[in-house]
């Protein structure tokens, strides 16, 4: 019992040991973010790098990509030779780059990049010399700082002596004490541009010139505030996903405001010439559009379920009147419109941003803005004739007839019949179904296509009789408050059904559920592909729409064949016309002669002038159908070049199918479903996209 209760104490001892060495560890290591200063304008972090680029690179999409027959797409005129070698290029140098071992102990572990504004002016570009040039630009690069997190037995020293001995005398070293740590600096002198290092621990802090290695070792010693304090950047931090693969951050605010300095500094500049104080209108409308928007953000976590998320934040009372307005109709509601749509969906969107009000008064600028006042109609005269085919007015009547959520929803693509046709539903949010009705009425009123009225389900649908059977009738009918209009008539019926039975919807499909939390949530848009499935389907598309441009190919190669033979039967006829033609004017040229003999002997020539005006005519007549020959064989060879050509494309259309959509559309049919959902509340909108893959 003794010896039992010694080893107890002893393994006690050691996992008491190991954990404090663990958490000594965890509490001496740097996060990238309190090296960094704050105010960044933008600031992107990578973790995991080789695990993920590993990830990459095996994935079906890549995989497909890497396997594209570049040679084929060449030889047939798909791609350049440039675009070639820059793709093989691209290629060689991600793997090169990412199984260098340089790469691999220096960037292979967590990177981050950090952009803050930089001094400079940039009117004054025009007015530089290249020398001055030089220096312009390393003043705009050493707002660039970059971070890694480097092993314990990297010696970058030695790294960089590769660097200067690879570069010669062109490179020389120094080294700068500032705060109690060496700065190394690089100055590559034909650039005239210093690259400069410190090591803090175990991250590598780098940048063009002296600036990044003193800013943040400034950070370190408490003598600036670091990008963790940046009330800015904390709020972003919020939407980020826990231990994401890459995360990203921009400064709106600051962005926007730095773009008005420098317009700012051009319209002062250009005011002296034009004598103006304003900014140019498309600049100001950029700016005034911006006004409010505070951050953005988004992160990507890697995976059988890759997650990225988003986020812009804003101030609602610092918007345009136009911009707020936007958010406001945006408004999250609980999303009913699922439980009509079938569970086979392949492709479904529903939103809530549907501002006809704010689309309507834009229109209505532009128009005033471009109208020609000396036309005979005006803007009004062209908007009173549309209201009165649709037999109500716009702006009063119409507008608030429309609610603000719209979507619709995709089952498949028929391809068997003469054409596809997708089994498409869109679907709109109605306030006031007696206006519609009206509108619908006046609309589809004409004596070309009848409107018929078939009950389902104790539902009026109203529908086109056409020709084609069911899956063409266009129709209309209401479920809820909601306006539901499709091309194919049982595909409404499909939805009523639904309707009333929810296992039936898609909430129930496995799919959807895999990319999405929530579908009936408070959200402003919510979107669910079935990726696999639709990308088959567009496929099998692609091939009848490539099937029935080759049986027109076939007919064109009849014509083709016709048309060479009328070109072989022209042109030989071409030499026969012109001996026929020569022998003509030998005859005329003899009966001239002979008119001339009868007319100095004083003997009668009548006859003979006779005879030579018909060969004359004969050969005008003769001469024209030469001319016609010719002109027949110029045709007839437009024509088959117009021919060879079409062939030649109809070659390189099989073949850019075969070699690079199809192994594109395999390779992304690894991604099985997508799913996506918005909200927004007071001070921010919030975007989860999820992709589900599979083997």
């Amino acid at each position: 019992m003794k010896k039992i209760s010694i080893i107890i104490l002893c393994l006690l001892v050691f996992l008491g040991a190991g954990l404090g060495v663990y958490f000594y560890s965890q509490k001496g290591k740097l996060a990238v973010e309190d090296v960094l200063a704050e105010g960044p304008l933008a600031y992107i972090h990578f973790s995991d790098i080789q695990k993920n680029l590993k990830e990459i690179a095996a994935s079906p999409v890549w995989q497909s990509l890497s396997g594209l027959n570049y040679d084929r797409l060449l030889s047939s005129g798909q791609i350049s030779q440039e675009q070639r070698e820059f793709i093989e290029s691209a290629k060689a140098r991600f793997m090169d780059v990412t199984t260098h071992p340089l790469f691999q102990k220096v960037f292979g572990q967590e990177v981050a990049l950090a952009v803050y504004p930089a001094d400079i002016d940039l009117i004054s570009l025009s007015s530089m010399d290249i020398s001055s040039l030089a220096g312009f630009m390393e003043k705009a690069l050493s707002s660039i700082v970059l971070i890694a997190r480097i092993p314990p037995d990297v010696q970058m020293a030695e790294l960089f002596t590769g660097v200067v001995r690879q570069y010669g005398a062109d490179v020389t070293t120094e080294t700068l004490d500032y705060r109690k740590q060496k700065i190394h600096i690089i100055h590559f002198q034909s650039l005239n541009m210093k690259v400069a290092y410190v090591r803090v621990k175990d991250l590598l802090i780098l940048g063009v010139g002296e600036k990044a290695a003193r800013m943040s070792l400034d950070v370190l010693g408490k003598d600036k505030p670091a990008l963790t304090g940046d009330p800015l950047f904390k709020q972003a931090r919020t939407a980020f996903i826990d231990a994401g693969g890459m995360t990203g951050y921009w400064n709106l605010e600051k962005f926007f405001a730095l773009l008005k300095e420098q317009a700012s500094a051009f319209t002062s500049l250009a005011s002296q010439e034009k004598g103006t104080e304003r900014l140019d209108d498309p600049v100001q409308d950029v700016l005034d559009a911006n006004a409010g928007f505070k951050t953005g953000s988004f992160s990507v976590k890697l995976g059988a379920l890759t997650r990225l998320q988003t986020a812009i934040f804003f101030n609602r009372q610092e918007m345009s009147a136009d911009v707020a307005r936007f958010y406001d109709t945006c408004a999250p509601v609980e999303n009913k419109t699922i439980l009509f749509v079938p569970k086979e969906t392949i492709g479904y969107h529903w939103g809530t941003c549907l501002d006809l009000g704010f689309f309507w008064k834009q229109i209505k600028k532009e128009i005033a803005r471009i109208e020609d006042q000396s036309e005979k109609y005006t803007a009004q005269d062209r908007l009173d004739a549309v209201e009165e085919f649709l037999g109500l007015k716009i702006e009063e009547d119409l507008l608030p007839a429309i609610g603000n959520e719209f979507g619709g929803f995709l089952t498949g693509i028929q391809s068997g019949g003469m054409f596809p046709i997708p089994k498409l539903l869109l679907f709109l949010k109605v306030e006031d179904k007696n206006t519609i009705d009206d509108l619908l009425a006046n609309v589809t009123e004409n004596p070309f296509f009848v409107l018929k009225e078939d009950t389902y389900a104790g539902i009026p649908i109203r529908y086109m009789s056409l020709p084609f059977g069911e899956d063409l009738q266009p129709a209309y009918a209401y479920v809820d408050n909601y306006l539901l209009v499709s091309i194919n008539r049982p595909l409404l019926k499909e939805a009523m059904d639904t309707r009333q039975d929810k296992s039936r919807s898609l909430l129930a499909s496995e799919s959807f559920r895999s990319v999405h939390d929530g579908g009936t949530d408070k959200n402003i848009n919510i979107q669910f592909f079935k990726t696999d499935d639709l990308l088959q389907q567009l496929e099998e598309t692609f091939g009848w729409a490539n099937n029935w441009v080759s049986t027109t190919d076939k007919s064109k190669l009849a014509f083709k064949a016709g048309a060479e033979k009328r070109l072989a039967d022209t042109k030989n006829g071409v030499p026969l016309q012109e001996g026929e033609l020569k022998d003509m004017q030998v005859r005329v040229d003899a009966l001239d002669k002979q008119i001339a003999e009868l007319g100095a002997q004083g003997l009668p020539k009548d006859d003979k002038e006779k005879e030579l005006q018909s060969l004359k005519e004969e050969m005008d007549n003769k001469q024209k159908d030469l001319v016609a020959a010719r002109e027949q064989v110029a045709e007839l060879e437009e024509v088959i070049q117009g021919y060879e050509k079409h062939t030649k494309d109809a070659a390189q259309r099989q073949m850019l199918l075969d070699d690079l959509v199809y192994p594109l559309f395999k390779g992304l049919r690894s991604i099985k479903a997508v799913g996506a959902q918005t909200t927004v509340d007071e001070g921010s909108m919030r975007t989860t996209v999820l992709f589900k893959t599979g083997e």
